[in-house]
């Protein structure tokens, strides 16, 4: 299990290590930068992950056309932290029980 945990741990600091290579400070914590790009994009795949765990199928699943849980359009969620401002598209869904818009 330390193995896996070491090996896992390497590949992290592996990527991480390629990701800052060559970036200034600006380009790792300024407006737009790597750091910011990561946490929108961490927030958009656990959004995603939530709505596939609450709908309860896969994003582009067939068992989800026509049913009463669907996936149907996005919209814009703003999220104002630490780090400023994080924009992104966040699905909507529609359930039996009630709108989520």
């Amino acid at each position: 299990m330390k193995t896996t945990m070491s090996k896992s741990k390497n590949r992290a600091e592996e990527l991480l290590n390629e990701l800052i290579k060559g970036k200034s400070a600006q380009g790792l914590i300024g407006e737009g930068g790597l750091l910011k790009q990561l946490t929108k994009g961490l927030l958009e795949r656990a959004m995603q992950g939530e709505m596939t765990h609450h709908l309860g199928y896969e994003k582009n699943d067939p068992i989800g056309n026509n049913s009463v849980n669907s996936r149907n359009g996005k919209s814009i969620k703003k999220l104002k932290g630490d780090l400023g401002q994080l924009i992104w598209k966040y699905r909507e869904i529609e359930t039996e029980a009630l709108n989520h818009r």
